[in-house]
């Protein structure tokens, strides 16, 4: 019997400049400066379960809180202002109730291709371009 095939990264590259791009500036002078902490969890369950994307709910907003040391309303807080911003898209998060963006995408497919895995995607969430799949 073959093994599932694996969907999340062990590892993901990270702009060394992060913590200063605009976006992340605005959320931590909204959210405070535990927000980065939140942001970095974020990003850590999102490619390290499902690739590209994390179902939002109160599992994982407890999760997230739990990594970075907040509470689940500053988490909770922290989402709501990188919704607003478009940091993540609104528009999945509406739909779907999942945290991703096209830019989470694109690194996510990037990565998978470079590594020669097979690419599975849910159609109905997929906000990056054909390019970075096939």
């Amino acid at each position: 019997m073959a093994r599932p095939r694996k969907v999340s990264l062990d590892y993901y590259p990270m702009d060394v400049d992060f913590l200063l791009q605009f976006p992340v500036r605005r959320i931590m002078r909204r959210c405070g400066a535990e927000s980065q902490a939140v942001l970095l969890s974020l990003f850590g369950h999102i490619y390290g379960t499902n690739g590209y994307y994390l179902e939002w709910n109160d599992a994982n907003a407890l999760f997230v809180g739990e990594d970075s040391y907040v509470d689940e309303s500053k988490v909770q807080e922290v989402v709501k202002e990188a919704l607003e911003i478009n940091f993540f898209d609104k528009s999945m998060f509406d739909a779907h109730r999942i945290l991703t963006s096209k830019a989470i995408q694109e690194q996510y497919f990037t990565i998978v291709k470079q590594s020669r895995r097979k690419i599975q995607y849910n159609p109905a969430y997929l906000l990056a371009n054909q390019e970075f799949i096939s």
